[in-house]
């Protein structure tokens, strides 16, 4: 807008008239004050030359039709300052082209002609310079440079590619994209631009261009979405109560760009608010949306939700893209429910304190509590307490209660009052227990509540026998006396009852349940027999065998015998009297032991069981020949055994036992019985073993072990029908946890087979083979079936599955922790969850030795602890052993081999002697002191040590005797400790060693100085001085390498002096090496650590020899290098003293200072010497250098597909490797056979390890031009063809080739201009000199819609159709739509309605526009009456008025009528009124109307009610007698006289409106 003002102001002497407008001044011209009226202007051009002031000027709106006016200037002009009527553009093609910078000073135009023109503008001399400022100028579109994009606005989604493509028609320079880093590529007049993923919120792309030594850039309008994370829809407040006004909102998550966000809110299916957004931000933001409702009851259960929409417009995705929030489902509450009681309910002790909250989050008109005790009275506070500090009401119900609204809600609050016993005591009703008697217990709990809360529970010691609880729903407190009933007898005595009352009042109330518990009662239960006893107490004898038992009383008696079926024994005083029979054949013999006293007779009858084995056992099975898969059943015949309640049959296969049957009979004398066993076989079970054993289990008082008797063992022959059916491998071991997989295979015909399993069932299938397949077995009980049917039968397979798991651990731990030789103890090893246990073998170990192993029988499969005992004797070797246990799963061939085992960590043993040293031995340097213990852990009866020196006397109550030396000077010491231990003396020798270190240690060479000679023999001596044990050890080193040591092994114990030798021979690699002798005394682990050492001084050894060259290789130096510089990590030359280094070349003599160049290279001699000799070798020294590059040219042409060498050549030593490649990284290969793509610049590097050259060639790959891609065109009338977009076509070549048309056989311009009658099929052809090539394409010119209608306004007859009265012109066709003011569209043909007149909008629209035309349309019919006839009936004296509502179109003459004649007052007054109505105005009244469609009538009847006059008469009199009562009747009458007057207004629904005073009757 500001450049447009800018060139405005080049606008002299403006006068609006017709003409040529012609404006000429002189630089001395002063400015005028002009003001013109609207300008009218079609796509203007306006060109300034040189800079331009920028003036305050602000212009209206310019209008601008569809004509061209090109505004040119030359020469200066003074400044004018202008104020133009506003300027309105609708559709610009307004150019202005600016150069240069722009300031603000006073600006002198050019002269402006103007040859193509609209307007005038008029100056009339020189005019002062006032300050002007214009209308906002609106421009809606501006193009400055010659480019234009394949899309004009872009609309793409965040993180997705774009392509643009920017192109212009005009010869220019460059052409490419700024305002970012991405890829783009520029071919012949167009640029395109590629962004893989658009990522930066704040690009702005702009083609830029350089034409005629011009630059300028257009911006690609370009809009980044994104759409919404998430949408969410809540509510502000959680409760929502009928009648108040609440906020939804709308929570939008991370979209962009804002402005173009839409939130649309629905109510179920129906949009209730829409809400827009004015940022500008681009970036992603969160955006919030709210909503405010009135919550109504008929809202429960409404669903609200909320979508977004992003609507980028018709570039931006369609239908526009929408999110929608999940819906929120409204729950409406009532009043009450927005009570909220904290607690929600309460249960408080009888007397203590009681406080709750009563909260509300709704504004309301009061709140309070009633209660029986602390109300609380009405606040307008959200919150309220109710609270008694001594609650003493046993029924009170307290509520809470809410004013809102003209309405009061409450809610109750639940209270339970509780109180605990004053006591529970528990007695029995009888005192006195006498065995076999019913006794009642009685539980006393004293004042408690509530009743219904209360638990009883009756206890022997700590076992619960019985719980009582209660029904009463009395609140206050009361006495309650449950009773329980028990049977005394022998397990009674001792026995404490007792009773516990508890109060379980529910979640809210004390945890745990108060309870109150009785004092226990002791029972104690008395026998007149209680003081007879047997010898043994119970007889259990087998039948035919003696029997003896002893009845004896320790009470003074006067009588006691026996008296039985055999054996009986006459009474006798004595306190003892036995019962013997020798051969006992009584089954049923019950002898009885009866005493006399002055009190009573007692009897006691002790237990006798007799007993018998079986004389057989033996088994058999019912069927002989048993099938796989069948269930048989085997019997087990037990004869002649007694008694049968003792009876234990048990089953056993192979060793296993399988199945335990006893016998419940009570008969005492032998019978014959019969067990069974029900088993189903398979082919595990082929040759099985199968018994039955038949025990009395007799008691502790019957023989140990019990006697047993055992069948002959049944062998099991199984057979199969399944032999055709076989499982691969048949059985598999699996640990748990891991996969498994077994096939099952047939080769016979069948009609299916399949896999049955808890896990991995196989549905059946018709193959030959199928697998029972599991990932991760985890069933312990697991037992997969293979099934198979076929004609004859069907058929299992049951593969054996053994699950294993290794232990968690395995772990060894010592029951004892103090051993002691000569003692036992108990080593155990816990192996932690294991299975099966019947494969685990726990194998024991010391050291390396097994000594023990263990197995065990369990049939458990799954995992269990077991644990291992071993029992040990120590003696003294077993210190420091150490033991440890192994858990090993033997699980047959088919298990893991070798089995798995797990390994516990060694136990190590330490063993204490009877007598213990610490330290156990002791070494000691001489003239030092020591100090050792002497340790028993036994009662002993004397210790004490005994020593040369520091002997310590004995003593009996230590258990530790010290013997201490400060200052030990004695070599051969044997200090002794000794103790007295039953009755022997025991003793120990303390093993003492005494050391003294060398006083010096030295070394030399015997019988030589100076330096050695290479080859020769030499002695080297190490002299150790006064060195005490001879526990020695010299060691010799070579450096810091060991190369000799020597031991001495004399036993003497005092210091002596030790001399070491060692023998070398003088070796080269010996120069300056080092030798020193170390003498070290290892006085065992008791000794000092590290051993005490003294290490001599070095003797340094210098060895003399010849030189001799070991390494000699050739040599490549670069050119430049010192002969001298020859590295050393080419050659080894050695030798004592150092060689002196001499080169040749052939015969020459070389100076090692001389610099090496190219022609230096040859072979070499190199010498050593020294006084020993010399020695020499030959080298190679090839001299190197740097690459060179030699081309002649720098620019080639190349013919595409013709061979091209490489133009250039390349030196160097090494050879030089040649490299070419591309600015774009491509590598070509020479001879090089290009290709079009392969013009460009090329790099040429020649390299070797010394250095790198470098050359450019541009390489033009010529070939002729070829079309790829040639499309039809639609361009818009007045569209230059030179414009065809590049989108549309893709032509190559190289030369560039130039572009011609043809239309048919005619040459066309491509400056030519395009209208609607250039339609058709034209020819490309490109050209250049290695060809051409051509396409067709069909070109049709699209123009704008145009209408065409003859008239605007229509009259038309209601209910006839009405075709479109307009042609609509326009390419791409036109959509025309018809539209009312207010919005309804109508379709053609068209069947008007009255209520269709009015005026309409028809549009005809294409892509290239719009064309518009006004439709002004009446509707005609006949009159219409609003209601149909009405009867008025009315008082005499009233006022009436009629009133005629009609309507129709022409507008249609009325009058009325009444009695045959008119009575219209005049006009087209519709409305009769008549004043203090008698019975002349009765009658029929009828309103008329008619136009040139019809005519109608309307009928008012009217009926004139006349006054009774003896009603005035009786007012009158009532006026006299009741003066008071007279006033109020007569205000009454009066009041309802004015209710009745008035003037009426007749309406449609035949009812009367008062006109005058506004009140229905």
């Amino acid at each position: 807008m500001m450049l447009l003002s800018q060139q405005l102001l080049g606008v002299l002497l403006i006068t609006l008239a017709h003409g040529v407008l012609e404006v000429g001044a002189d630089g001395s011209q002063t400015t005028p004050d002009v003001t013109s009226e609207t300008i009218t202007v079609s796509g203007t051009t306006v060109v300034t030359d040189g800079p331009q002031p920028t003036p305050e000027v602000t212009s209206k709106p310019l209008n601008q039709t569809e004509s061209w006016t090109t505004v040119v200037t030359d020469g200066p002009q003074p400044t004018l300052e202008v104020t133009s009527e506003p300027l309105n553009i609708t559709e610009s093609q307004l150019e202005v082209v600016t150069d240069g910078p722009q300031p603000t000073p006073e600006v002198t135009s050019e002269p402006l002609n103007i040859t193509e023109y609209e307007l005038e503008v008029v100056t009339g001399g020189p005019q002062p310079t006032p300050e002007v400022t214009s209308e906002p100028l609106n421009i809606t579109e501006y193009d400055d440079c010659p480019v234009t994009f394949s899309q004009p606005k872009v609309v793409v989604e965040y993180g997705e590619p774009v392509l643009v493509n920017c192109f212009t028609n005009i010869t220019h320079e460059s052409l490419s994209w700024e305002g970012f880093e991405t890829e783009w590529e520029m071919k012949y007049g167009w640029g395109s631009l590629t962004l893989n993923k658009t990522t930066d919120w704040e690009i702005q792309p702009s083609c830029a261009i350089i034409y005629n030594e011009t630059q300028c850039s257009k911006n690609l309008s370009l809009t980044i979405y994104k759409t919404p994370d998430s949408v969410s829809i809540s509510t502000v407040n959680n409760k929502i109560i009928a009648g108040s006004q609440y906020e939804l909102q709308c929570d939008i998550v991370n979209v962009a760009p804002v402005e173009s966000l839409i939130v649309k809110w629905f109510k179920g299916e129906t949009e209730v608010h829409t809400e827009t957004f004015n940022d500008t931000i681009k970036t992603p933001v969160n955006k919030t949306s709210t909503l405010e409702i009135f919550a109504n009851r008929s809202d429960d259960g409404a669903q609200y939700r909320c979508e977004t929409e992003l609507n980028l417009g018709i570039n931006g995705p369609q239908p526009p893209l929408n999110v929608t929030s999940e819906p929120l489902n409204i729950t409406i509450s009532s009043l009450s429910s927005s009570l909220q009681l904290i607690p929600p309910s309460v249960v408080v002790e009888y007397g203590s304190s009681v406080s709750v909250n009563c909260s509300t989050d709704v504004t309301h008109d009061g709140i309070g509590w009633n209660a029986s005790d602390g109300s609380v009275p009405e606040t307008r506070d959200k919150l309220i307490t109710w609270r008694v500090s001594n609650l003493r009401q046993w029924d009170i119900r307290p509520k809470c209660y809410i004013n809102y609204k003209s309405e009061t809600h409450e809610t109750e609050l639940p209270v339970k009052v509780y109180k605990t016993p004053n006591s529970v005591s528990i007695s029995p009703a009888n005192w006195l227990m006498i065995e076999g008697s019913r006794y009642k217990l009685q539980c006393n709990i004293v004042n408690v509540a509530p009743v219904e809360s209360l638990i009883v529970k009756w206890f022997k010691g700590e076992t619960r026998l019985r719980t009582d609880t209660f029904n009463d729903t009395i609140k206050t407190p009361e006495n309650k006396t449950p009773t329980f009933m028990i049977t005394a007898n022998r397990d009674e005595d001792g026995a404490q009852y007792r009773c516990e009352a508890e109060l379980e009042l529910g979640i809210d109330g004390p945890q745990p349940p108060p309870k109150v518990t009785s004092k226990p009662l002791n029972i104690t239960v008395y026998s007149f027999c209680d003081f007879l006893l047997f010898n043994p107490s119970s007889v259990v004898v087998e039948y035919g065998s003696s029997v003896s038992v002893n009845c004896s009383t320790d009470v003074t008696h006067d009588k006691i015998g026996w008296d039985a079926q055999v054996g009986s024994v006459s009474l006798t005083t004595d306190k003892l009297i036995t019962w013997n029979v020798s051969n006992l054949r009584r089954w049923d013999i019950r002898p009885k032991c009866y005493i006399r006293t002055n009190l009573t007779k007692c009897v006691s009858l002790p237990p006798v069981l007799i007993y018998k084995t079986p004389d057989s056992v033996s088994i058999s099975t019912v069927d002989n020949k048993m099938i796989e898969g069948f269930q048989y059943e085997l019997q087990c015949y037990i004869v002649n055994v007694a008694p049968v309640k003792s009876l234990i049959v048990k089953w056993f296969k192979g060793d296993t036992e399988v199945k335990t049957e006893t016998f419940t009979d009570t008969i005492k004398t032998p019978v014959n019985k019969t067990s069974k066993l029900k088993i189903t076989v398979d082919r595990d079970d082929d040759g099985a073993q199968y018994r039955c054993e038949a025990e009395l289990n007799l008691g502790i008082d019957g023989p140990q072990p019990p006697p047993k008797m055992t069948s002959e063992p049944l062998n099991i022959s199984v057979y199969s029908f399944c032999d055709f059916l076989q499982s691969n491998p048949p059985s598999v071991v699996v640990e748990y946890g891991s996969s498994v997989s077994v096939n099952c295979s047939t080769d016979v015909t069948h009609d299916g087979m399949g896999w049955e399993a808890p896990v991995g069932n196989v549905t059946m299938i018709t193959d030959n083979l199928i697998t029972w397949k599991v990932s991760n077995l985890r069933r312990w009980d697991i037992r997969p079936i293979c099934y198979i049917s076929t004609s004859w039968t069907k058929c299992v397979s049951l593969p054996s599955v053994l699950i294993y798991k290794t232990p968690d651990s395995v772990s060894i731990n010592r029951v004892d922790y103090k051993m002691i030789e000569g003692f036992q103890y108990e080593l155990q090893c816990d192996i932690v969850n294991v299975a099966p246990v019947k494969s685990l073998t726990v194998k024991w170990f010391k050291g390396e030795t097994e000594v023990y192993s263990e197995t065990f029988t369990d049939n458990k499969k799954t995992p269990v602890n077991k644990t291992s005992k071993l029992k040990i004797t120590v003696d003294k070797d077993d210190d420091g052993a150490q033991y440890r246990c192994e858990a090993e799963l033997n699980l047959g061939i088919d298990g893991p081999q070798p089995p798995p085992k797990v390994t516990s960590k060694p136990l190590r043993i330490t063993v204490n002697a009877l007598l213990e040293f610490n330290p156990p031995s002791v070494v000691v340097e001489y003239d030092s002191s020591v100090s050792v213990d002497c340790i028993t852990y036994v009662t002993h009866d004397g210790i004490g040590w005994e020593a040369p020196v520091a002997s310590v006397p004995m003593t009996t109550t230590d258990k530790l005797i010290t013997w201490r030396v400060s200052n030990l000077r004695q070599w051969d010491i044997r200090p002794q400790c000794y103790m007295n231990y039953n009755r022997d003396q025991i003793s120990r020798l303390l093993p003492v060693t005494i050391y003294k270190t060398p006083d010096s240690i030295s070394i030399n060479t015997v019988d030589h100085t100076g330096p050695m000679t290479e080859g020769s023999r030499y002695e080297l001596q190490c002299d150790i001085v006064n060195v005490a044990p001879r526990n020695l050890t010299v060691k010799w080193f070579k450096g810091e390498t060991e190369v000799y040591s020597e031991t001495f092994t004399d036993t003497i114990k005092t210091p002596v002096n030790e001399t070491s030798k060692l023998n070398i021979t003088a070796v080269r690699d010996d120069d300056g090496a080092q030798y020193r002798c170390e003498a070290e005394l290892e006085l065992g682990a008791d000794g000092p650590q590290p051993p005490p050492k003294v290490t001599s001084e070095p003797l340094n050894i210098t060895i003399h020899y010849k030189p001799q060259i070991s390494v000699c290789n050739d040599w490549t130096p670069k050119t430049g290098t010192l002969l001298s510089s020859h590295p050393s990590s080419l050659y080894s030359i050695v030798g004592n003293p150092r060689p002196n280094i001499s080169w040749k070349l052939g015969s020459s003599s070389i100076n090692d200072n001389n610099v090496l160049n190219k022609s230096d290279s040859g072979r070499y001699t190199i010498t050593a010497r020294n006084t020993y000799g010399e020695s020499s070798c030959e080298i190679n020294i090839t001299v190197e250098y740097p690459p060179t590059l030699h081309c002649s040219e720098t620019f080639y042409q190349i013919k595409e597909k013709e061979p091209f060498k490489f133009p250039c050549s390349a030196d160097g030593l090494p050879k030089s490797v040649v490299s070419v490649y591309k600015a774009d990284g491509k590598v070509i290969q020479f001879p090089f056979t290009p290709h079009r793509d392969d013009s460009g610049l090329y790099n040429v590097t020649a390299s070797n390890k010394h250095g790198h050259a470098y050359h450019h060639l541009n390489l033009s790959i010529q070939y002729k031009p070829q079309i790829s891609v040639c499309n039809d065109w639609t361009p818009k009338t007045g569209t230059l063809l030179s414009s065809h977009p590049s989108s549309l076509y893709s032509i190559v070549g190289n030369p560039r080739p130039n572009i011609s048309w043809k239309l048919g056989s005619s040459s066309i311009n491509d400056d030519n201009v395009l209208y609607k009658s250039d339609s058709g099929r034209y020819t490309i052809t490109a050209r250049n000199t290695y060809g051409e090539s051509s396409c067709e394409i069909n070109i049709t010119v699209e123009y704008p819609p145009t209408l065409n209608c003859s008239k605007t306004f229509y009259e038309i007859k209601e209910k006839e159709p009405f075709k479109f009265p307009c042609s609509a012109d326009g390419l791409p066709k036109s959509v025309v739509s018809v539209y009312k003011a207010d919005g309804k569209v109508i379709q053609f043909p068209f069947t008007p309605h009255r209520d269709d007149s009015g005026l309409y909008n028809a549009t005809a629209s294409n892509k290239h526009g719009h064309a518009y035309h006004h439709l002004n349309l009446s509707i005609q019919y006949a009159p219409v009456f609003d209601t149909n006839e009405e009867k008025f009936d009315v008082d005499e004296s009233s006022n009436i008025t009629l009133k005629c509502i009609f309507s129709g179109n022409p507008e249609p003459d009325m009058w009325w009528t009444f009695k045959n004649q008119n009575i219209s007052t005049g006009g087209r007054d519709n409305t009769i009124n008549i004043t203090k109505a008698t019975s002349v105005d009765a009658g029929v009244y009828t309103c008329s109307a008619t136009n040139q469609f019809g005519r109608k009538d309307k009928h008012f009847t009217v009926v004139i009610k006349e006054k009774s006059p003896s009603y005035f008469y009786v007012v009158y009199i009532i006026l006299l007698i009741l003066a008071i009562l007279l006033m109020g009747l007569l205000f009454l009458w009066l009041w309802k006289k004015s209710k009745a007057r008035g003037s009426y207004q007749v309406r449609a629904e035949h009812e009367l409106i008062p006109l005058t005073n506004g009140k229905s009757k």
